[in-house]
């Protein structure tokens, strides 16, 4: 009996164990203005979180005192969202370690659903949440809606998200790092103060590079590299664009491209960087920091004799790479099943198109 209950529990512990190898998979679509039915550019996103915090919360528009500063917080997705960050999260579930640190902690200052008031003390004992750092404040941040990530402000800025892997990766400065964002934070801060998605994509960008990007985990290389990388689909009510943003090689920045999808256009993303040949002159469709083709060169992920690809410099090959590459083919050859799209493709799909006309409008 004692053997047999031994075994049992051995094989529970690796049925969670593979059960919680790299189960979540976001997936980001995008549809341009002309591609919509409703003639407005839209974007979605698939949230696949075990434990994440689902609810759907209001932020209200704030006016700040001059010279006041912002608070940045440590990355959290699981309730109350908040702070609460790595109290119980399946990526960290590698080689069944079930346990993780538990710190749940909350705040005053984004509307009162994440008030010590509107929350089961029967839960937990909850604390106001430490910033792990601030930037400049601005007079006045717009409302919008969150999630996990910011979702759409007041002026129809939307966003949504699927986290990349990057070969870069970094700790926060809370955990022995130096970078102070990550993309839950970018995102939140782009909703507060950004009208159009250029503007935000400017101003994510630049935040990243003045003081440091770090992915949502950062316990071991293997993990790390897993979510290091983050990719945004960014609407307005005129323009849609892809972003992509990484930690730099040192640490303290980050390295980052955008590039915009055509009108008639529908692009998509499956955990890993679609953007591949750029061209930064043309600012009209690119935009991206001054150090991304340095930074590849002195890591020895691009060769210059070649042509340059953003994917295939900073994206590691997957084992699973079809996990990634199938949801795109899918999302594409639905939209337009006359490209005759190959299922089949290389690690970082470079025979995709980045983006493909919408045969039929497509409707939200």
């Amino acid at each position: 009996m004692r053997v047999t209950v031994a075994v049992l529990a051995i094989a529970a512990c690796a049925e969670v164990c593979a059960r919680y190898v790299d189960p979540e998979k976001c997936t980001a679509i995008l549809v341009g203005a002309k591609a919509s039915a409703t003639g407005s550019p839209m974007t979605t996103q698939t949230n696949d979180c075990g434990d994440c915090d689902f609810r759907l919360v209001k932020v209200p528009a704030k006016d700040h005192a001059p010279g006041s500063r912002r608070p940045v917080i440590l990355v959290g997705q699981p309730y109350p969202r908040y702070g609460n960050h790595h109290r119980y999260h399946p990526r960290h579930l590698r080689g069944c370690v079930l346990m993780v640190n538990q710190l749940v902690l909350v705040g005053e200052d984004r509307g009162p659903v994440y008030t010590k008031a509107n929350l089961d003390k029967s839960l937990f004992t909850w604390t106001d949440t430490p910033a792990i750092g601030s930037i400049p404040q601005v007079n006045h941040t717009f409302g919008y809606v969150e999630g996990v990530y910011g979702i759409m402000n007041e002026h129809q800025l939307g966003i949504g998200e699927s986290t990349c892997t990057s070969k870069l990766w970094t700790k926060p400065v809370s955990q022995g790092g130096k970078a102070l964002l990550d993309i839950t934070e970018l995102s939140r801060i782009a909703l507060e103060r950004s009208k159009t998605a250029r503007e935000a994509i400017v101003l994510m960008g630049s935040l990243a590079e003045q003081y440091g990007y770090y992915g949502a985990a950062w316990d071991t290389p293997e993990i790390a590299m897993d979510e290091a990388g983050e990719a945004l689909t960014v609407t307005d009510p005129k323009e849609g664009w892809m972003f992509h943003i990484l930690p730099d090689d040192s640490g303290t920045s980050a390295v980052w491209v955008a590039q915009r999808v055509p009108d008639d256009h529908i692009a998509a993303i499956g955990n890993q960087f679609v953007i591949h040949h750029i061209n930064i002159t043309d600012t009209a469709n690119f935009l991206a920091s001054a150090n991304v083709y340095d930074v590849a060169k002195r890591n020895g992920f691009w060769d210059e004799d070649t042509e340059f690809d953003f994917t295939a410099a900073y994206a590691p090959k997957q084992p699973n790479q079809y996990s990634m590459t199938r949801r795109v083919w899918r999302v594409l050859s639905l939209a337009n099943s006359t490209i005759g799209l190959n299922p089949f493709t290389d690690a970082f799909a470079t025979d995709y198109p980045f983006s493909v006309q919408v045969r039929t409008g497509v409707y939200n």
